[in-house]
């Protein structure tokens, strides 16, 4: 459509390029991200990521997907801008968006020869369900160093410590599976005044736990984290991502 910009592929576009390259004997590799704020740990990932193949196709979380993975303050920069931006570095090949948290629906139409993601990554704590659908295309899993101390997260605490920005509060975040009363306790605590402290994001396993529905009523960030298949532990992935919130946040 006219309407959509100019660095926009369509799922149908990269497939075809995939096929193009498989019927020469070549390889797409594929990653997937958010890319908010590019650092050059991003740029030096994409390269070597691009090196292991010969075309590289970024799919590109939505604002929407964002928000849901990350919270309500992501994504900083906007899905339009962001892909512009990663259209420009001349190691990718082309920009697909999507909507949905995960990639998964992607990977089973596009079927990448390889599949690239980052060292805070194991193949153990990829996304089950993405993974799944990485092995049924038959897709090599690549997993690439990281650039130590570059991160979206790190660049986040430089600005807010060029701005000044100090809080000595105490920095919590509250994980639950059900009523939530200890996190109405908490928030109550510091209500009063009882408790100098900042419930920056309350995290569930369960999607329609009253946790979280109280939690967005206080008006306190909220995310569900998929559990795994694992009979009542978490997976390796959803203690990554847990993780990975956390320090998101701060906490």
């Amino acid at each position: 459509m006219s309407s959509e910009p100019s660095w926009l592929s369509t799922p149908d576009e990269v497939r075809a390029l995939r096929d193009q390259l498989d019927a020469q004997g070549k390889k797409l590799v594929f990653t997937n991200g958010c890319f908010d704020l590019l650092h050059v740990g991003h740029v030096r990932y994409l390269r070597q990521a691009r090196a292991l193949g010969d075309a590289l196709v970024i799919a590109l979380n939505s604002d929407a997907s964002v928000r849901e993975l990350k919270g309500p303050t992501r994504p900083v920069n906007n899905e339009e801008d962001r892909g512009e931006i990663l259209m420009a570095l001349e190691c990718i090949d082309a920009v697909v968006v999507f909507d949905e948290p995960r990639a998964t629906k992607l990977i089973e139409q596009i079927k990448p020869h390889l599949y690239a993601k980052g060292g805070d990554y194991t193949v153990e704590t990829l996304n089950p369900e993405e993974r799944e659908a990485l092995d049924q295309a038959g897709a090599k899993i690549e997993i690439l160093p990281l650039v130590p101390g570059r991160s979206t997260t790190a660049t986040l605490k430089r600005v807010a410590a060029g701005e000044g920005k100090t809080d000595d509060r105490l920095k919590i975040a509250v994980l639950g599976s059900g009523y939530g009363s200890n996190f109405e306790a908490i928030h109550h605590a510091i209500q009063s005044g009882a408790l100098k402290a900042d419930i920056r994001v309350v995290l569930s396993d369960v999607k329609d736990s009253r946790i979280l529905q109280k939690a967005a009523e206080f008006g306190v960030a909220t995310l569900f984290v998929e559990p795994g298949a694992t009979g009542g532990r978490l997976s390796p992935a959803a203690q990554k991502e847990i993780c990975d919130h956390l320090k998101r946040h701060e906490v």
